[in-house]
């Protein structure tokens, strides 16, 4: 776990700017609430109306995630992020987390905001072969579908000449999960469908998911299923929309995080936010669709990719062996910024990794009117004018347009070097946004950009220090995800985010954790070699080592 210090609360509490707060449980006790009472709670979605019952005291917020309704809360609710805004007919608005139970209600959900999807491949992925393993082999008078040469079913002569194969790369990402479903035997893209991480529901971050995990072991199996139906759901969606028989999908390749990874699973993550952070696995798994009941061919191929360590996953291990900086003997760095940071220097002979709390400013979740990259976030600001992303109404600011933000303040002088701000910035009047008020950025949100960018500067300062390089020996630097995409290279080199020295050779190499998973599902020879990127690959574990967190106290400043 990034960080250094002996415990993950302490960890969250340096980096996240803020401690551990529960919701005070003497609440249960006002005078006015009954709780053995039993109340009606109608939900209003788009789309339908449902009631449920809860006893009173109960936090809406439970009451919701039990019907599984999707409520934006990524501090777990726990009160801190005051994003879990929900509508009571009659009252108004209130914080689902805050409010308790005690007498008949009306709950207005929010429409749920539309994801933006990256483009799978760039021109700065490597070449493959395309060979998935999948091939139809002809036994006499029985036709077999294959993988790697072994019989997966038998199919009817008279149907093998139009056989269709199919398979699905899917990336579940902390807030995103993504799919994309490919002909095996022709090997295109046919589609890309994406949702909203259920789990989010619980916490934005993965410590906030490890730590309700670590209340009762059920919550995993909650977790699992959460993420199995979801995304089963989608498969349905996906393959009804292309016409496709859910049963000749025969193969699935999956990255993600090593906690989501777990999750996914049904595995104890709960040693991943434990000194030594050791997962429970980090090997690939070969499963088949009947184990995970995912709504496919019961005999196909379900492969989790490899991670390297707790804080270093698939996701990352893939992106990396997605690009050339692993063939050439020129360093190139490996960026991809989220709530945590992971880094990744290296060549054709060795790979350094590590991963830094950079907190949850940059995924929206630690800034007052902060939001993920969905339509109608603020993804880019300059000269007093913002872009939003799909041209929709502003409903919130996500990492790149804060950090352009962050960066036309310090110019104006708003923002001074240590980080001082007098008062709070408008961003967009109520009047023009879909939220009916202000989107401003305030001093606190100036504080955890710092926190965040002192992160990543020093994860990359420290990584270059070890292999004993300088930023002239780094030929290339790939910024991955949603972030990287999107982020103006000038503005996060004004607030520090990354060196100045790198200016010229940084490339946005979109969803590489996609891609990876694409690769993988298109190609044996990329399985095979992102087994030799992890041989190469060294993780460094920066809780132990002082030299980070000099660096990182002297990377708090602007510029």
């Amino acid at each position: 776990m990034p960080g250094g210090f002996k415990t993950v609360a302490r960890i969250i509490k340096i980096f996240y700017h803020s401690g551990i707060k529960k919701v005070d449980a003497a609440i249960g006790k006002e005078n006015n609430i009954k709780k053995n009472a039993t109340y009606s709670v109608n939900i209003k979605t788009e789309n339908n109306v449902v009631t449920v019952y809860a006893g009173g005291g109960k936090s809406l917020l439970d009451v919701l995630r039990r019907k599984g309704m999707v409520v934006i809360a990524p501090c777990g609710g726990d009160g801190i992020c005051k994003k879990c805004h929900v509508e009571i007919e009659g009252e108004g608005s209130c914080l689902a987390c805050q409010y308790r139970i005690k007498k008949d209600i009306t709950v207005v959900m929010p429409s749920p905001s539309q994801m933006a999807i990256l483009d799978l491949t760039s021109e700065y992925s490597r070449k493959i072969i395309n060979d998935s393993g999948m091939s139809l082999s002809r036994e006499g008078s029985s036709v077999w579908l294959q993988y790697r040469n072994r019989g997966i079913i038998r199919i009817k002569k008279e149907l093998s000449d139009n056989f269709s194969c199919y398979g699905i790369a899917l990336d579940i990402g902390t807030t995103t999960v993504v799919l994309y479903l490919i002909d095996l035997f022709s090997y295109r893209v046919l589609d890309t469908i994406s949702f909203l991480n259920p789990q989010r529901i619980y916490g934005h971050d993965v410590i906030s998911r490890i730590r309700y995990c670590m209340q009762d072991v059920k919550y995993i199996l909650q977790f699992q299923q959460l993420i199995i139906d979801s995304i089963s759901k989608s498969i349905y969606a996906i393959c009804k929309k292309n016409k496709i028989r859910n049963d000749r999908i025969f193969k699935i390749t999956v990255v993600g995080n090593t906690t989501m990874l777990h999750l996914f699973l049904a595995e104890d993550p709960s040693s991943i936010a434990l000194a030594p952070f050791t997962p429970r696995f980090t090997q690939a798994k070969l499963l088949s669709g009947t184990e995970l009941h995912l709504g496919i061919n019961k005999k196909a191929i379900v492969h989790i990719l490899p991670s390297l360590s707790g804080y270093i996953g698939a996701d990352i291990i893939a992106g990396v062996a997605s690009t050339p900086m692993t063939d050439e003997e020129a360093y190139s760095l490996f960026i991809d910024i989220g709530t945590n940071g992971e880094i990744v220097l290296g060549n054709s002979k060795v790979i350094y990794c590590c991963s830094t709390a950079a907190g949850p400013a940059f995924e929206g979740a630690a800034i007052h009117d902060g939001t993920g990259a969905v339509e109608g976030a603020i993804s880019e600001y300059h000269d007093g004018h913002y872009h939003t992303i799909g041209n929709k109404m502003p409903l919130g600011i996500c990492g790149s347009g804060l950090v352009d933000l962050v960066a036309a303040l310090l110019k104006s002088g708003k923002v001074d070097k240590q980080g001082y701000m007098a008062e709070n910035f408008l961003v967009s009047a109520k009047a023009d946004t879909a939220l009916g008020k202000d989107i401003i950025l305030t001093p606190k949100d100036i504080r955890e950009v710092q926190l965040a960018k002192a992160a990543i500067y020093a994860g990359i300062t420290l990584l270059v220090r070890i292999a004993e390089i300088g930023y002239e020996d780094i030929r290339s630097v790939f910024l991955a995800g949603g972030f990287g995409n999107y982020m103006n290279i000038a503005s996060a080199m004004k607030i520090g985010l990354l060196p100045k020295a790198l200016k010229d050779k940084v490339y946005p190499v979109g969803n590489s954790a996609g891609t990876g998973a694409l690769f993988a599902l298109k190609s044996i020879a990329f399985e095979k070699y992102i087994k030799k990127v992890l041989k190469k690959a060294r993780y460094i574990e920066l809780s132990m080592r002082q030299d980070f967190y000099d660096i990182y106290m002297e990377s708090m400043h602007f510029e």
